[in-house]
């Protein structure tokens, strides 16, 4: 019965959707945004990333008052603002005028993701799906509109919501989100945003090291070329294994087994970097430690030229690099 009921109400929905894009039958841009700066976003996961597969929350929120809006924004005057402005004010609050004030837009996204830190992904990950709130907004100051203290004003019905996936594109270091709005402005239409890793962050370092084979490539702890900086591993630090993964003493010869074996500098200039004596840690000390270190909880992303917002209908692709081009 209650499954039966979910069903309903999804369909329902989905039906609602679909007529209102399909009424009017609109094929084309409807808005898209190029942007002309590069700020810099943080993706936020949690627990965080590591060289295995694992589930995580994904948080991404770009607000202009802090400086990490979406600028370089254009409503397509060609489309039939008014007309639905008019006889669908339910589902459709903006017009023409309302639409000419865009220059720029807030994203926020939440969702779900289950893989590693290589992008590329393995045979059991999943690529991450979420839903999002866009928020357009014009340059201060626009006679009536909202906004005050300077702040960029919001434009009447230039919001939405949308429901897609996010897919990482190693090749050209970037993320693409595609999916569906499911209300407000562009009702019924695709929706693709696209943003570039900022290469240069050094919270992205263990990142690109991860897609490009620097690390995580060999999780066996008893390898020589063992690389998965993430995982505490017990070892031997003494005895016939010394240097082996250990469950126990037994696995030891009845010396230590733990995971602090790794000779690390504690506080100082050296703080965490490989030591063999108190001397080579200046304002600290050498101690043995757990070489581990803490799982990827923010991504560095950032508005390069080739990032781009696309809300379309019809035959555009959103998938299609052109049709990030700027409106005539």
């Amino acid at each position: 019965m209650r499954k039966r009921m979910w069903m309903t109400i999804l369909g329902g929905l989905l039906g609602a959707t679909l007529a209102w894009s399909q009424a009017h039958a609109y094929s084309g841009h409807l808005l898209n945004c190029n942007p002309t700066s590069s700020p810099e976003i943080d993706v936020e996961f949690k627990k965080g990333l590591t060289c295995v597969d694992t589930k995580n929350k994904i948080k991404i929120r770009a607000r202009v008052k802090d400086g990490q809006g979406i600028d370089g924004c254009v409503a397509n005057p060609a489309a039939p603002w008014d007309v639905w402005a008019s006889r669908d004010a339910k589902w459709f609050k903006t017009d023409l005028a309302g639409a000419s004030t865009i220059t720029q837009a807030e994203v926020s996204l939440k969702g779900l993701t289950f893989g590693s830190c290589n992008f590329s992904g393995s045979d059991t990950s999943a690529g991450a799906s979420g839903s999002g709130k866009i928020t357009f907004l014009g340059d201060p100051p626009i006679p009536g509109a909202k906004g005050r203290d300077g702040r960029a004003p919001k434009v009447r019905g230039a919001k939405l919501k949308f429901f897609g996936t996010v897919e990482g594109d190693l090749a050209t270091y970037s993320a693409t989100a595609l999916g569906l709005i499911t209300k407000g402005l562009g009702l019924g239409m695709d929706i693709a945003i696209r943003v570039g890793l900022d290469l240069a962050a050094p919270e992205n370092g263990l990142l690109v090291a991860c897609n490009t084979g620097a690390i995580c490539t060999d999780l066996d702890p008893d390898s020589p070329s063992y690389d998965d900086p993430f995982t505490s591993v017990d070892r031997c630090i003494a005895g016939p294994n010394t240097g082996m993964s250990c469950d126990g003493k037994d696995d030891c010869g009845g010396e230590k087994c733990t995971n602090r074996h790794s000779a690390l500098c504690r506080r100082g200039d050296n703080d965490g970097l490989p030591c063999g004596n108190d001397d080579d840690c200046p304002d600290g000390r050498c101690k043995l430690q757990d070489p581990a270190i803490d799982p990827i909880e923010v991504m560095k992303i950032v508005t390069t030229p080739d990032s781009g917002l696309l809300i379309s209908s019809g035959e555009d692709d959103p998938n299609d690099p052109n049709d990030y081009d700027s409106l005539p």
